[in-house]
C-alpha cells in the first residue's frame, strides 16, 4: 500500500509538487491574514453593578440590597452566572454573559433589569452598572476588583457634584 504511494508521487513529481506550493502558498495566506494582538484579551464577558449603601452593615447590605439585585440579574439570556459581594457600605454584583453577546447587548440588559429592581431597593440607594470588563480596560490589566473600586470612586464622585 504504502509503496503504490511512493510509486504514484515519483510519477506523478509535478503534480505532487504544484499541491506542495498550493499548501505552503495557503499557510502563507493564512499566517498574513490571521489577527494577532501581543496580549489577547482573555476576560470574561461581564458586567459589574456597584451599589453604595452608606452607613449600612453587611448583613443588611446582603439582605436589602444585594439578594434583590442578584435575583433581578438571574435569567437573563445567555447568562454564565452571577456573582456577588457585599460590605460595609458596598454592593458588587458581577454578572458573566457568554462571549457570543455583545458587550452593549449585555449592558442594555443589566440597566433594563436595574431598572425593575430599582423601586424595590432603600430609599436613596441607586445601583451604578459598570462598563463591561472588555469595554473598561482593553489592555486587560486590570481585575475585576479594580474595575469595581474605580466604579464607586466614580459614583462618589458624581455624587459629591450633584449635591
Amino acid at each position: 500500500m504504502l509503496n503504490r504511494i511512493i510509486d504514484v508521487a515519483l510519477s506523478a513529481r509535478w503534480i505532487v509538487l504544484m499541491l506542495v506550493i498550493a499548501l505552503v502558498a495557503a499557510g502563507g495566506y493564512a499566517l498574513y491574514t490571521m489577527p494577532v494582538e501581543a496580549f489577547p484579551d482573555l476576560t470574561n464577558n461581564q458586567v459589574t453593578v456597584v451599589t453604595e449603601a452608606p452607613s449600612m452593615p453587611p448583613t443588611e447590605v446582603e439582605q436589602l440590597v444585594t439578594y434583590p439585585v442578584e435575583q433581578a440579574m438571574m435569567g437573563m439570556p445567555k447568562q454564565q452566572e452571577v456573582r456577588s459581594l457585599s460590605k460595609l457600605g458596598l454592593s458588587i454584583i458581577t454578572v458573566v454573559f457568554d462571549d457570543s453577546v455583545s458587550m452593549y447587548f449585555a449592558r442594555q440588559m443589566v440597566n433594563e433589569r436595574l431598572q425593575q429592581v430599582t423601586a424595590q431597593l432603600p430609599r436613596g440607594i441607586q445601583p451604578l452598572p459598570v462598563h463591561s470588563q472588555r469595554s473598561y480596560d482593553p489592555n486587560g490589566t486590570q481585575g475585576s476588583a479594580g474595575v469595581a473600586d474605580q466604579a464607586a470612586a466614580s459614583y462618589r464622585a458624581g455624587r459629591k457634584r450633584n449635591q
